[in-house]
């Protein structure tokens, strides 16, 4: 089966309906998700200069499991968006990174929200655990493993779908 570029002179659409439908939920989702996780990063360093409450007044200690798990999810929800597959259509700008070499793209934009997502999980389960809060602290740490894993399902799909594109 060829693969069809952007560049082919063929009267059949790139892309199908369907596709194109997928992808649009895909983006608004992940859109969905980085809305979703924006106040958090807004009211952290804003609680911080005293411009708003901090996390801790309002939620106190234990609560801040609450935010860090929507910001979380949302951050989940724009990984999922930026992922790297959207299924087995090929890529329409197949020479767009020709010149910089493969290996270039092995980061993606779903890594950073990955990583995000864990560093986070990671400063509350800490922030609980010295606060004297074990268990809480226990609990949200249990967290990094999983997303780490959700991480490395999901970059494994995305490297088997190139390959056989390929």
């Amino acid at each position: 089966m060829k693969n069809k570029t952007a560049n082919d002179n063929s009267k059949e659409p790139l892309f199908s309906q369907k596709e194109n439908n997928k992808h649009f939920l895909l983006s608004v989702a992940g859109w969905i998700g980085v809305i979703v996780a924006a106040p958090f990063f807004l009211w952290v360093p804003l609680g911080l200069i005293g411009l708003a409450p901090s996390m801790i007044d309002v939620f106190g200690i234990v609560g801040l499991r609450i935010p860090a798990a929507v910001t979380i999810a949302g951050l989940l929800l724009a990984a999922i968006d930026s992922i790297g597959f959207k299924g087995d259509h090929p890529d329409p700008y197949p020479d767009k990174y020709q010149q910089l070499g493969k290996e270039i793209n092995m980061f993606k934009l779903s890594d950073f929200f990955i990583l995000l997502a864990v560093g986070v999980s990671f400063a509350v389960s800490g922030l609980l655990w010295f606060e004297g809060f074990q268990t809480e602290g226990l609990f949200t740490a249990i967290w990094v493993p999983s997303i780490l894993a959700f991480g490395i399902y999901f970059k494994l799909s995305s490297l088997l779908a190139q390959r056989e594109r390929a």
